[in-house]
């Protein structure tokens, strides 16, 4: 894996849906510049972490943004990426979410749990939120076929998706089936990211350059 490194502070994600969230929300709210990278799922972190200590640039970085799920379970999945940090050499390793931790001749690097610290549920739990805040009325109806289909008893990392899914492809009337990284680029606003529910990742993004400090 080769990187090119082309801002001053990285995030790296799970996903293309949350690097595709994060690129969006950054611009949307005039946040400080990130380059998001998709980790390829929940064990890519290492990989990705090895890559950039190799690329051009990499002494110049001022800071890395591990981004995470909670899941099911906060503590096994911050523990996932700090085992993954750790193996990926040289970096320091955060004793807790949102504290950073720096070696020498290595950025300071920090990780976020979303939805946020302690909570379960994962990106599209807060996505969700937003949607329904803008329109309760498909909330009510999508509920409802959550209960009629019997997925109304899937785990809080499953339930949000199908949910989520349901209420882009009757919002999103344009392209129906549109995936989630591409949800941004449409006519219809189907997540809005001026909502609430996202302050809480928008202010740490904005005072992450003074946290790494």
């Amino acid at each position: 894996m080769a990187i090119e490194i082309t801002k001053p502070r990285v995030i790296i994600c799970e996903g293309e849906s949350d690097v595709a969230f994060f690129d969006h929300l950054i611009s949307n709210r005039g946040l400080p510049e990130f380059q998001a990278l998709s980790a390829n799922g929940r064990t890519g972190y290492e990989s990705v972490l090895v890559a950039l200590s190799a690329a051009s640039g990499f002494n110049e970085l001022a800071g890395i943004l591990v981004v995470g799920d909670n899941d099911l379970d906060p503590a096994t999945s911050f523990r996932n990426i700090q085992t993954q940090i750790q193996a990926a050499g040289g970096y320091g390793v955060p004793e807790r979410p949102g504290e950073p931790a720096k070696e020498a001749g290595f950025p300071a690097i920090v990780a976020m749990m979303v939805p946020w610290d302690g909570r379960t549920g994962c990106l599209e739990t807060l996505l969700l939120e937003a949607v329904r805040e803008v329109h309760p009325d498909l909330g009510v109806c999508v509920d409802g076929y959550a209960a009629c289909t019997h997925v109304d008893v899937w785990n809080e990392t499953e339930l949000p998706k199908v949910k989520l899914q349901s209420l882009t492809a009757v919002i999103c009337r344009s392209n129906p089936t549109v995936a989630l990284r591409y949800a941004w680029g449409q006519r219809e606003d189907i997540i809005p990211l001026g909502r609430p529910c996202f302050d809480q990742i928008v202010e740490f993004l904005r005072t992450f350059p003074d946290l790494i400090a």
